[in-house]
């Protein structure tokens, strides 16, 4: 039957993710069954990193206005391989998917708009939820550790990305964020209001629609927009 890897590399993904998924907690896996879920995970932010990369430059040769050019698509650095070392001190087990993301994905926030399509509040208005991965390690262990923040309010809890609202520039509601610690082997996703997903799936959300979510197509947002960004993205 073969390894995760090997059957993920074989294509047959999406069943290895729901294999893995059935796990549920590695603490108690083999060393052998462990390394290769880590693999897995591995090869999933590997192949999610190169379409991240892939709609970056795309939305480029659109001329789409990042409102942080400097946060759109940043490989990973020094300071994100330092942030998981953070982690993993204070706060303890971490998923081996937001583990391989901090080491292989790095970061992304496609906020803004595509000029060409109308003004920046026309796009704003529709809502669009544009891809962003900006894990805040040291601000949410700062706020863990303030003596005046309350027992019950120091469940950990990692934002890695605004809501759709403020996304947009709109007051909403709390960020998306992964309740650490896990020893699970993918990263559960809580979103205002929904039920957790997990990371894999929540990435190949974004990857089916461009790298943006809750779009319509209206006459600010071409319809075809999204298809141009995700034509041939990798099955993640």
């Amino acid at each position: 039957m073969g390894t995760f890897l090997e059957r993920y590399d074989a294509g047959d993904r999406r069943r290895v993710w729901d294999d893995v998924h059935a796990l549920g907690s590695t603490g108690a896996l083999p060393d052998d069954v462990r390394r290769d879920v880590e693999a897995v995970a591995r090869r999933t932010m590997e192949r999610a990193a190169h379409n991240i990369e892939t709609m970056y430059g795309r939305l480029v040769a659109t001329g789409f206005r990042f409102i942080h050019p400097e946060m759109a698509c940043v490989a990973p650095e020094g300071r994100q391989k330092r942030d998981l070392a953070l982690l993993e001190e204070h706060v303890g087990a971490v998923p081996a998917t937001l583990r391989a993301l901090f080491m292989v994905v790095g970061s992304a926030c496609f906020r803004g708009w595509l000029p060409s399509a109308g003004s920046k509040d026309a796009w704003e208005s529709q809502l669009v939820d544009p891809l962003e991965l900006t894990p805040d390690v040291r601000g949410e262990i700062e706020r863990v550790t303030d003596p005046e923040v309350v027992p019950e309010d120091r469940a950990f809890q990692l934002p890695i990305a605004g809501d759709y609202l403020h996304k947009n520039d709109i007051s909403g509601g709390g960020p998306t964020f992964v309740r650490l610690p896990s020893d699970e082997p993918d990263a559960r996703i809580v979103e205002d209001g929904a039920e957790p997903v997990w990371l894999v799936d929540y990435l190949r959300v974004y990857f089916l629609a461009g790298g943006f979510r809750r779009i319509a197509a209206t006459v600010s947002y071409p319809w075809d927009f999204a298809r141009r960004l995700s034509d041939g993205l990798l099955d993640i």
